[in-house]
């Protein structure tokens, strides 16, 4: 049997592993994640001695005999899915449940491809102790195989005891499936615990690297190939072992397992390590695997790119974090571990390959390898300050999957609207350099600080291009004659933009409200036949001053506004304002605004008609068209309303005696008859450095009607005039609203 040197075994353990786990032998078949059916297989198989277990007491089955899959655990597509790559996790556990991604996993994790070694597989299958057995055939397709152990887990859960084995007639012979007292199950699961307890909505898809034996497998017997001029031979049999295929479709077949693997995850928490034993910080032994790596990355350049996802644009790429190594006291504090020198010596990994030391020490060593310092090449603007950060946890595994914890967290605050190497970036920048993480030698950027990386550096802007203002000085009351037309855009969530443009989110309804507008408590006097002039614009436009001039005119004007009113006969008049900040009794600052401002048109018609004796019949309306458009300037906005008809009204009756009059009317304040209006915010994506707008064009017609019935009695009293006055408002304010009610009295002195 060839020997392959441990360097280019662990150089090469990804390709080989990322071909176990998604598609050795298939020949391109479909990946675990993109929902592989479960085929048919045959009856039970007929019990040959070749295939036969060491002897034991068994209850075998079939895939036959399997229930279709159920909803152990169902996938959520909503969740930042985070891969534990690491020895197999148990989900059992109760934190797990509902957490696993399990159309994503590989859960073999025994395999051997000797069948005369089978006994070392059903060791546990002794007499006083029962096995389950499932029989299948995998036609030698990993991923099939894979769909029969996810299968058997989803219909049964997963094995409370090490005595489950699916056997594979064709190919693979025995796989034990994940059960959670087998010892190597601890590591795993505790990255897993780690992740579930700092990011606790983020989804885990197990992959599990712990394989025995057979993992290279059709070398030439009898060879002993070593690492010297011979690289293009060395490859040439790897090709001959994955089917004898030449080289360049072996390369183009890694490539293809590496794209299919990244589609499996957000986050590849990589907190397995390196290799075993102390190895990897022999001196002579790193330059060799280094050596592999670029060979590797000459004889197979379509693997390599799809391993470094070169053909993916940096803000699709997965991220990927890693250990630096728990082995300070090995390599002191001026070396530095494999994985962190691999993003030093291979440009094409940085940004979204990190990786994490502790930061907390068990007892009084510091265990964690030092991040080491940046390379001389390093892109700070791009990639951040550095590669690699410490976390608070006990070993370097432990920080490994804290901060790809963290990383899901930051994914799933800006809702896939940030790129992974932005968010890579952002937790770069926000660690905590303060103490004793300030020194980078050891802790590369700080010490990762998960509450600054959530939240705003920074004033927060928002608004349109060249309309953007901060957030807090951003507020639009709409004119109360539009009722509850805010309530339509409840579902609306605004973006706004830290200083590094980072996206956070507000409910429309914390930036829009409806007119506060205060209702005068003080009931209004009757005034006989006083002129009118001012009447008019009372509660359309409560904000202009009102000057009569003569019976016929009057002049209208208001800080930001000037108009006119025309009396043009008994009861009848006309009037006219323009403006520049203002829209009815509406407010708007920062990214809001009215444009050019605004220009009422109204017409008024205010009569009171003798019905019989002291009685008189009141009718007062009034119909204004609110137009856009005034004398203000024009800048952009976030909210553009269209011209709208606006009315109110009032009928009644009154009952005069003497000096004192009694009253009864029915009045609806100004409400939108018509019109629409569009809100234009942006969404928090970007694209090709641009940022995206979302617009939402709705109705400013309430959903309901305002009604007032109100009492008044008036009467002189002493030395002056005396009035109370009782309402009732059915829908307060345009809106489905329980009814309101009021009361107020009033005394003028007479002089």
């Amino acid at each position: 049997m060839v020997r392959i040197p441990t360097p280019l075994i662990l150089s090469i353990t990804p390709v080989i592993a990322m071909a176990a786990l998604t598609a050795c032998g298939g020949g391109g078949g479909p990946s675990p994640g993109r929902g592989v059916e479960v085929p048919e297989i045959e009856e039970p198989i007929p019990d040959e001695p070749k295939v036969q277990p060491a002897p034991g007491t068994f209850d075998s089955h079939t895939l036959s005999e399997v229930a279709p899959p159920g909803s152990y655990a169902n996938r959520q597509h909503d969740r930042i899915r985070v891969m534990v790559q690491d020895e197999p996790l148990d989900f059992t556990q109760p934190e797990f449940e509902g957490r696993i991604a399990i159309d994503g996993a590989s859960f073999g994790i025994f395999f051997q491809f000797d069948f005369e070694l089978r006994e070392a597989f059903t060791e546990n299958c002794r007499p006083e102790r029962k096995c389950q057995v499932y029989r299948v055939k995998s036609g030698g397709d990993w991923d099939r195989l894979q769909a029969f152990v996810r299968t058997v887990i989803q219909t049964h859960g997963q094995p409370s005891d090490n005595n489950w084995y699916l056997y594979d007639e064709d190919r693979y012979g025995w796989v034990r499936l994940p059960v959670h007292d087998v010892d190597n199950y601890y590591h795993g699961t505790l990255m897993g615990q780690v992740i579930t307890r700092v990011a606790p909505d983020a989804a885990i898809v197990p992959v599990a690297l712990v394989f025995k034996g057979g993992i290279i497998r059709g070398t030439p017997d009898g060879q002993e190939i070593t690492l010297d001029d011979d690289e293009p031979k060395l490859f040439e049999i790897l090709a001959d072992g994955q089917g004898g295929m030449p080289l360049d479709q072996l390369d183009m077949r890694l490539a293809h397992n590496w794209r299919e693997f990244y589609t499996l995850a957000d986050i590849i928490n990589s907190s397995f390590g390196g290799a075993g034993g102390m190895e990897p910080f022999d001196l002579a032994f790193r330059a060799k695997h280094f050596a592999d790596l670029r060979a590797a990355r000459q004889w197979l350049p379509q693997r390599w790119r799809a391993y470094t996802q070169a053909d993916v644009p940096e803000s699709e790429r997965v991220i990927r974090v890693r250990p630096t190594t728990n082995a300070r006291l090995t390599l002191g504090l001026d070396g530095r571990g494999l994985e962190m020198l691999e993003i030093v010596n291979f440009p094409e990994l940085r940004g979204h390959t990190i990786g994490a030391t502790t930061g907390l020490p068990p007892g009084n060593v510091e265990i964690g390898t030092p991040c080491g310092e940046l390379p001389d090449d390093w892109d700070a603007a791009r990639h951040g300050r550095h590669y690699c950060l410490a976390a608070p946890e006990r070993s370097t595994s432990h920080a490994t999957a804290y901060i790809s914890a963290t990383l899901a967290n930051m994914m799933a605050a800006s809702r896939g609207q940030v790129g992974s190497l932005e968010i890579v970036r952002r937790l770069m920048n926000t660690a905590d350099q303060t103490g004793k993480f300030s020194d980078s030698l050891l802790y590369g950027a700080g010490l990762v600080d998960p509450q600054a990386a959530l939240q705003a550096v920074g004033r927060t802007v928002t608004g349109t291009s060249g309309g953007e203002a901060p957030v807090h000085r951003t507020r639009l009351n709409l004119p109360s004659a539009y009722g509850d037309a805010a309530r339509r855009l409840s579902g609306i969530e605004i973006a706004s933009f830290d200083a590094w443009n980072y996206p956070f989110w507000l409910g429309a309804g914390q930036l829009i409200a409806p007119s506060d507008v205060p209702v005068d408590p003080i009931p209004r006097f009757h005034e006989g036949d006083a002129p009118k002039m001012c009447s008019p614009f009372r509660l359309h436009a409560a904000h202009f001053n009102c000057f009569q001039a003569s019976e016929q005119v009057a002049g209208l004007v208001s800080r930001d506004g000037a108009g006119a009113s025309f009396r043009l006969g008994d009861g009848l008049a006309v009037s006219a304002v323009t403006q520049g900040a203002r829209r009815l009794d509406g407010k708007a600052k920062g990214a809001f605004s009215w444009g050019s401002g605004a220009t009422l048109a109204a017409f008024h018609l205010e009569k009171e008609s003798l019905i019989e004796g002291s009685w008189r019949a009141i009718s007062r309306m009034t119909v204004a068209a609110d137009l856009p458009g005034g004398i203000g300037r024009s800048r952009q906005s976030m909210f553009d309303a269209g011209p709208a008809l606006i009315s109110s009204w009032t009928l009644g009756i009154a009952h005069d005696r003497g000096r004192s009059r009694t009253a009864l009317t029915l009045s609806q304040p100004p409400r939108a008859e018509s019109g629409t209006a569009r809100l234009t915010y942006p969404v928090g994506r970007t694209r090709a450095g641009q940022r995206l707008y979302g617009s939402r064009t709705f109705s400013l017609v309430p959903s309901r009607r305002t009604l007032t019935a109100s009492v008044t009695h008036q009467r002189m009293l002493g030395a002056g005039e005396f009035l109370v006055s009782f309402q009732r408002s059915e829908n307060p304010g345009h809106t489905d609203a329980a009814p309101s009610y009021g009361a107020g009295v009033a005394w003028r002195l007479h002089y």
